[in-house]
């Protein structure tokens, strides 16, 4: 496999990135459907680890994560004062309204996205001139505000999905060994 790192180009992520509108307003999904994001894991459904404290009507405000939609948690997670970004690689599900909700553009793999952010460095320089603190320490940053930075990615769907797959084999191969 040959990577044509010259064919990779800095992007503002609004250019890659479209924000999600789409909400559960007509309570389609319910608690069940509801995602997590946690580190060292993909988007998952949030009773596993969490329990529920969402009520049947407040889930009708939370937005729909399709597979392939790129979410930033917006909320301090430990080690993580920014938050973390995932891409919904399994089912449909929700997330609250504190979520930010991306469907990527066409000729992105949307999973090159997380990659990117995976290296905790990348993502704290990524986010630090974006997001302002709040006096409770909690993350205020608009869903646009956040597509403003720029990153790296390969030009072409099938070098990304190279990529993609390659970080995740290294990964795969360093959890087995641990």
């Amino acid at each position: 496999m040959q990577l044509l790192v010259n064919s990779w180009e800095q992007r503002k992520l609004s250019s890659i990135l479209i924000i999600s509108k789409e909400k559960n307003s007509d309570g389609k999904y319910n608690q069940e459907n509801i995602l997590a994001a946690s580190l060292g894991t993909e988007l998952v459904k949030k009773h596993i680890f969490f329990g529920l404290r969402s009520t049947k009507a407040s889930v009708k405000k939370y937005r729909i994560v399709n597979h392939g939609d790129v979410i930033y948690t917006k909320s301090p997670i430990k080690g993580y004062p920014n938050g973390i970004i995932r891409t919904n690689k399994g089912q449909v599900g929700l997330v609250p309204s504190l979520y930010c909700v991306y469907h990527s553009i066409e000729n992105i793999d949307s999973r090159i996205i997380q990659s990117y952010f995976e290296d905790k460095e990348r993502l704290n320089r990524y986010l630090f001139p974006l997001v302002n603190v709040g006096a409770r320490n909690n993350v205020n940053i608009t869903d646009s505000e956040f597509l403003e930075g720029k990153i790296i990615v390969p030009n072409m769907h099938d070098e990304q999905t190279a990529v993609v797959k390659l970080l995740e084999k290294i990964t795969n191969l360093i959890a087995s060994n641990q």
